[in-house]
């Protein structure tokens, strides 16, 4: 019996539909061609705009539609990229100031967000913040290279 060999990066390879294009991304430039060729249209004929006004219009129109088809970000449509980029805004940022620090000093972080007002003194100074992120799956990270 004859075997078929298939290759190992199967999963890595992204079906063809169309001429290159995935399934999404044909519905996609089909849905950019018909929605842009109709407000175009629309504009013109109906509206009684000038072309260029209505080139411009439709392409507002289209290039939101074609973006959400073929645009990813992290491996996210821009449409769940939104979403997912809203619910994170939703929760507080929060401060952290890390006791290991060698420029923390317990007294001060307690009153760390309070503004202190001073008559001719010199400011004590404040401890530096050590700043976390919060990445796309939700996992609180440290900032690259210890930038802040």
């Amino acid at each position: 019996m004859d075997d078929i060999t298939i290759d190992e990066n199967y999963d890595a390879v992204k079906e063809e539909f169309f001429k290159g294009l995935t399934f999404r991304q044909t519905v996609y430039a089909f849905l950019t061609i018909l929605g842009g060729t109709a407000t175009y249209t629309i504009l013109l004929m109906v509206l009684h705009l000038p072309q260029i006004a209505a080139l411009y219009l439709a392409v507002l129109i289209a290039v939101p539609v074609a973006a959400n088809g073929f645009v990813e970000i992290h491996g996210l449509t821009i449409l769940e990229f939104v979403k997912r980029y809203r619910e994170i805004k939703k929760h507080p940022e929060y401060l952290y100031i890390s006791e290991e620090s060698p420029d923390f000093q317990a007294e001060e972080s307690a009153v760390f967000f309070k503004k202190k007002k001073t008559k001719g003194r010199k400011k004590e100074p404040v401890p530096a913040p050590v700043f976390l992120y919060i990445d796309m799956d939700g996992n609180l990270t440290e900032p690259e290279g210890g930038e802040q």
